[in-house]
């Protein structure tokens, strides 16, 4: 299966707020942005996530068909993430 390869604009600023957490984070790209090793309802486990640009109209931030099937056949934790905020209220640290 292909995966587009689209690097969203606030992925840098995502990337550090998330390491300024002190969440491990690895750039994976496809079929989503990151794994995050962090904690989530009080337990640290990785996570994936898909970056969303939140400046972009709602409809240039909807998942692919693809990723969309990926996610909802991904047992695990997952999250989007279209902001800091996002990130911050993601997190629930321990």
């Amino acid at each position: 299966m292909r995966y587009a390869k689209r690097i969203d604009a606030n992925q840098a600023e995502i990337i550090k707020a998330f390491a300024g957490l002190h969440c491990q984070v690895c750039i994976i790209g496809q079929p989503v942005d990151l794994i995050v090793y962090m904690p989530l309802n009080g337990v640290w486990q990785n996570v994936l996530v898909d970056i969303k640009d939140g400046s972009k109209p709602k409809s240039a931030q909807k998942l692919t068909r693809q990723q969309i099937e990926f996610f909802d056949s991904w047992r695990g934790a997952k999250v989007i993430i279209r902001s800091i905020d996002d990130v911050l209220s993601t997190y629930s640290g321990v």
